[in-house]
């Protein structure tokens, strides 16, 4: 099996307060989606972080499971609050008294796919919220989506979510699936816009096909800011992962965007303009003294 998975913030938005995350494990043959909502919560991403590296990780993935995720969630975010007081942080305060204090506001919200590849052609999956998975034919049509509650149900605005709360764990149903596919057909996962708009787009073979043609994240940035642009692909976090070649057991991981390489490198170049900004003036005294012949 060929993978290539790929993330995009929202448009204007950087990588460090993209709330997607996604991860590929070739190993354990699996792959998982997790969309952390953008309102009413706290430290989203990571939540979602958690959700498909853990998913990725562990044979298990039940009630109790995701519980001990959360509260694997509860001490990353404490000591963060912790770190962040330590560096005088002028808005950590904001962070502290929702999580303390909160109520509701002070937990992780997430939907989440996951998939795990078995024997004969099967395929284990583990759905809550709006984040989909979709089975192409050789022909790129769509041969099913799941959840299939959203062939009636549609996307709406408060989907089903997994809580970074030990005590209260899911709002709605995990939906579990044994899906089989053929040789010849092709995986889309896709949090919630992309979903919308592939379903949306369903009987149009040829952008289900053009989103095949997608081989690195420069190609799927151009492909994203295209419907964006034209207003039939909501502005939001997007992530898919395109699973093809299903004839081959193993998994070749063709190309995989890394949002923590990303994140890194926003840093750097804030870090860089930081550090022009605190010795400007010591650059523009050094220059008075140049004779640079103007």
């Amino acid at each position: 099996m060929e993978v290539r998975g790929f993330i995009l913030p929202k448009e204007g938005e950087s990588f460090s307060s993209c709330q997607d995350r996604f991860c590929v494990n070739s190993d354990t043959k699996s792959i998982a989606i997790s969309d952390g909502t953008t309102s009413g919560g706290l430290y989203q991403g990571l939540w979602a972080d958690l959700l498909v590296n853990n998913f990725t990780e562990k044979d298990c993935w039940d009630a109790e499971t995701i519980k001990s995720i959360a509260l694997e969630w509860r001490q990353a975010v404490k000591d963060k609050i912790d770190r962040r007081k330590k560096e005088n942080d002028p808005y950590v305060d904001y962070a502290e008294e929702l999580f303390y204090f909160g109520g509701s506001y002070g937990y992780g919200y997430a939907t989440f796919c996951g998939i795990r590849f078995l024997e004969d052609n099967k395929i284990e999956s583990y759905i809550i919220g709006d984040s989909c998975l979709f089975v192409v034919d050789k022909n790129y049509a769509i041969k099913n989506i799941y959840p299939q509650s959203i062939e009636e149900e549609g996307f709406g605005n408060r989907p089903e979510l997994l809580i970074s709360n030990r005590d209260n764990a899911f709002r709605g149903e995990m939906h579990k699936s044994e899906i089989s596919v053929d040789k010849t057909d092709k995986i889309l996962l896709a949090t919630d816009a992309l979903a919308e708009f592939i379903w949306k787009n369903r009987v149009e073979t040829n952008i289900i096909k053009s989103l095949f043609k997608v081989k690195n994240h420069r190609q799927f940035s151009q492909f994203v800011n295209r419907y964006r642009d034209d207003k039939t692909l909501h502005i939001d976090d997007t992530t898919l992962v395109i699973v093809t070649n299903m004839k081959e057991p193993n998994f070749s991981e063709c190309f995989i965007d890394r949002v923590d390489e990303f994140i890194d490198f926003e840093n750097e170049i804030v870090t860089y303009f930081d550090s022009y900004e605190k010795r400007r003036d010591e650059f523009d005294s050094m220059y008075k003294h140049l004779d640079i012949g103007v």
